[in-house]
């Protein structure tokens, strides 16, 4: 079984045009996710425009905000505990502090009362 010359470039060719049928093939189907893609992006900077354009219209034709959350009844707990801690600190440390700005203020030489 000998292998004729023209055997071989015949196999070639087949192979080729496989390859480019394929090629072709996957060509095609890029162009149209492509398509698919450019039109997606056009129908939701459509949807943003419109989005806009309402957000425009309702500032212009001056309806209020909207409104602002409801303040909670109770604050956390956490607000409380350092609230209290606050007013400890300041009652228990009030005269010193006042003594510290008295005693710079004798330093510096600004007299005081």
């Amino acid at each position: 079984m000998a292998q004729q010359p023209g055997d071989g470039a015949q196999q070639a060719g087949s192979e080729a045009e496989k390859a480019c049928a394929r090629c072709q093939s996957l060509q095609r189907e890029v162009r149209e996710l492509r398509e698919l893609r450019d039109r997606a992006l056009e129908d939701l900077a459509r949807a943003r425009e419109e989005v806009n354009t309402l957000r425009l219209l309702r500032a212009q034709q001056g309806e209020p905000r909207p409104a602002a959350p409801a303040e909670p009844e109770k604050l956390p707990l956490r607000y409380v505990l350092v609230d209290q801690l606050n007013v400890q600190l300041k009652r228990r440390l009030g005269p010193l502090h006042v003594g510290t700005r008295r005693l710079i203020r004798l330093v510096k030489g600004g007299g005081g009362s």
